[in-house]
């Protein structure tokens, strides 16, 4: 009767330990083996691979105060729905294979973005990133273009300052302003002032700005027009107002901006003639630093676009008209994840 008594007690036991070792949704958490990882990513853009290169998952181990070493969680692309697949499209998922004595070195989670022929190392400009917060069992953290080794400060003030910024169809460099202002355009006011506040400086962060127009219309394209790389968007970008732009070049603003004045200028595009057509856009990406002149990726878009409008103003020129911060509108979200581990 005893051991009867005693095998009930025992059984009663075991089951008490199993319900309270399970969390709400009725998951034995201590059934979770170590190094465990979720990550989940939203608003992440399709990368043509061959161009761009392809998403990278990584954690960031300090194993003391003067040195540190990345981990790759796998190399990834996004479907056209957003989820994570592999380099040949297929669905993954990632893993953490590393030595799962070692996790309570790891500081931080970032996406990196690794060009065509990778090193192997986490040198592609990080994406977001976030400093993992250390729990009983677990690390785990929200990350986002604002964490310190993504785009750090200026990051946090995209993601808090919803003002966007502007443009004006300007020709400050033709010998004919008021009618070759439908051939240029400046990411600034009518004087020069500033239109681009709520874009900080970039220093160190592997990435650069870019304003782009782009022809949605005409045959075989659509068809991208650099405006210009910069780093601060209180002066001129790379290249001052343009290869095509007119004669009068000192007349250019110490801005970003770009004109069209000169007629036949490119071999592989069409000539613009009118922003005003009503079929051009006008925005701002990032684009990763590393990419050179001449190559496919630096002559397209980077697929991550911080400031937008998708229909230039067909009312005329001298006109301020706005440039839209996509983390306020529908579907534009800026990338971020949430990534936990167990250990």
């Amino acid at each position: 009767m005893k051991t009867k008594n005693f095998l009930i007690l025992a059984l009663i036991f075991s089951l008490s330990i199993i319900y309270f070792s399970c969390d709400d949704s009725g998951v034995n958490v201590y059934a979770i083996h170590r190094g465990t990882i979720s990550l989940t990513i939203k608003n992440f853009k399709p990368l043509n691979k061959d161009v761009d290169g392809l998403y990278e998952a990584w954690l960031r181990f300090d194993t003391s105060t003067t040195y540190s070493y990345y981990w790759s969680l796998g190399l990834f692309n996004v479907d056209a729905n957003g989820n994570p697949v592999d380099s040949n499209g297929q669905s993954m998922s990632f893993k953490y294979t590393g030595d799962t004595t070692k996790l309570y070195q790891v500081t931080h989670c970032l996406i990196t973005v690794e060009p065509p022929g990778r090193s192997g190392y986490a040198t592609g400009p990080r994406i977001i990133d976030c400093v993992l917060t250390k729990y009983t069992d677990s690390l785990a953290g929200d990350l986002n273009i604002g964490g310190p080794e993504a785009l750090d400060a200026v990051g946090r003030a995209l993601l808090a300052n919803p003002s966007g910024g502007y443009y004006t169809l300007m020709g400050r460099t033709s010998n004919n302003p008021a009618q070759d202002c439908i051939r240029g355009i400046w990411l600034c006011g009518v004087t020069g002032d500033s239109a681009l506040e709520c874009l900080g400086a970039l220093s160190g962060s592997g990435w650069v700005y870019e304003g782009w127009v782009a022809d949605t219309l005409s045959s075989g394209g659509p068809y991208y027009y650099p405006v210009g790389r910069f780093s601060d968007p209180r002066h001129a970008d790379n290249d001052g107002a343009g290869p095509c732009a007119g004669p009068n070049t000192v007349n250019a603003y110490d801005k970003v901006g770009q004109e069209w004045i000169q007629p036949n200028c490119f071999s592989d595009k069409p000539n613009i003639f009118s922003l005003t057509a009503g079929y051009y856009q006008v925005f701002v990406t990032l684009e990763p630093a590393s990419e050179q002149p001449g190559s496919q990726a630096y002559n397209r878009p980077f697929p991550f676009q911080l400031l937008r409008q998708g229909f230039i103003s067909t009312v005329g020129c001298n006109r301020v008209d706005n440039l839209f911060n996509p983390q306020n509108q529908s579907g534009g979200l800026y990338p971020k994840g949430h990534f936990s581990i167990k250990y």
